[in-house]
């Protein structure tokens, strides 16, 4: 991440006279074009630099405006950083363009968790999400998780997910022919099935 020093904004604006010199100089440092600025942003660094020019010329004053005083009394302020949040400048579109993990701002609100990590109620909401996005198919949700299994590595849930799988495709065969009705030939009739009673 790019750092800036108090003096080296300074330098820039007091070299050019002008708050945007600043501006320029920040966004050409983080790779940032002018298009990828927001006004919100843009508003939010000038009231930045216009702040730090005004600190520095009152701590000038104190120093009688001589320069060698300021810079002696002032080295440390100088040397301090010049705090930008960058994820504050760029507008939400540029901020999806943006592929640099550089560039990456956090989000609003908490970090998100990996789903192992999270507790029981939002593992549910997760799921239930995925579950609707399947059409709540158990088949294809039980087969999506067996080839998630192998392709993360984790053989033995594989393996089991592969059991699973197997288990009950048999067993919807074995149901579906449980329900076959029996089919009679014309000259057949139909036997009543005797009850016996022990």
């Amino acid at each position: 991440m790019t750092k800036f020093t108090k003096r080296e904004i300074l330098d820039v604006i007091l070299r050019n006279n002008t708050v945007e010199s600043g501006m320029h100089y920040i966004f050409a440092k983080l790779n940032y074009a002018e298009k990828d600025i927001d006004d919100e942003g843009k508003k939010r660094l000038r009231a930045l630099i216009s702040s730090l020019r005004s600190k520095r010329n009152s701590k000038f004053q104190v120093a009688r405006r001589i320069l060698s005083k300021f810079e002696k009394c002032n080295a440390e302020w100088l040397d301090s950083e010049f705090k930008i949040d960058s994820c504050q400048l760029i507008s939400e579109k540029s901020a999806q363009q943006l592929v640099s993990p550089a560039h990456a701002c956090p989000g609003p609100g908490r970090p998100s968790l990996a789903f192992q990590n999270k507790s029981d109620r939002p593992k549910r909401r997760d799921a239930s999400a995925i579950s609707a996005e399947l059409k709540h198919d158990p088949h294809h949700l039980l087969h999506a998780s067996r080839y998630a299994a192998r392709h993360s590595g984790n053989v033995d849930l594989s393996t089991i997910l592969n059991k699973v799988v197997q288990n009950s495709e048999q067993n919807q065969q074995k149901s579906e022919n449980c329900w076959t009705p029996l089919k009679f030939y014309s000259d057949e009739k139909p036997r009543r099935r005797l009850l016996h009673t022990f």
